[in-house]
């Protein structure tokens, strides 16, 4: 008897025979894995205090923790020349995974990998520059690392790029030691004498 069970229902079964159109066979179960980028993107101040005009080594860092090659990575950082000599960027890359581009207008850095990041592997670069004479002092937070790649190579219609915001890290900026007013060592003095004063 070719004819469907009734214990079993009719969305169990396919057709799979122009032969013979009552014959059906059960569907199998099947298990589909998305190969998807994921990325994790961080921002990192090597020192923890640092005196106005004084050098900071900053390294940006991104993880692709997703099952595929993340295609295209890049992102922003931006250094506002409030806190930052922005001419001073560039004077020494460390070392570099990454192109690393600044926008001495804006302060925006553009960094990119120019190849692709492998699942599970890490891109890292690490790069100098100087606190404006002028950088207020204070606590200041590294802005966010915005971190975007795709999972496909070139531009796939319709595909889903991945965005991430990266952690952030914080430097304590310590401004000019304060100027002092003289103090006279004698509140009066006749004409002619000689007075001593402390700075």
């Amino acid at each position: 008897d070719r004819r469907m069970p009734p214990e079993l229902s009719r969305a169990d079964y396919i057709v799979s025979s122009k032969r013979d159109p009552e014959f059906t066979a059960p569907l199998a179960n099947a298990s589909v894995t998305v190969v998807e980028a994921r990325l994790v993107a961080s921002t990192v101040i090597n020192e923890t205090s640092a005196n106005v005009g004084g050098t900071v080594t900053f390294g940006v860092g991104v993880q692709n923790t997703g099952t595929s090659p993340a295609h295209g990575v890049s992102g922003s950082l931006n250094l506002p020349a409030t806190h930052f000599n922005l001419a001073t960027f560039g004077n020494e890359i460390l070392a570099g995974d990454f192109v690393l581009t600044l926008n001495p207008a804006t302060g925006l850095l553009i960094y990119s990998s120019p190849t692709p990041l492998p699942a599970g592997a890490s891109a890292y670069s690490t790069f100098t520059i100087t606190l404006a004479a002028n950088a207020p002092a204070g606590p200041y937070t590294s802005p966010v690392l915005v971190t975007q790649a795709s999972t496909l190579a070139g531009n796939v219609s319709g595909e889903r790029s991945y965005t991430v915001n990266g952690s952030t890290d914080t430097l304590a900026i310590v401004g000019p030691p304060a100027v002092t007013a003289p103090v006279l060592g004698t509140a009066t003095v006749n004409e002619g004498a000689t007075v001593f004063h402390t700075v």
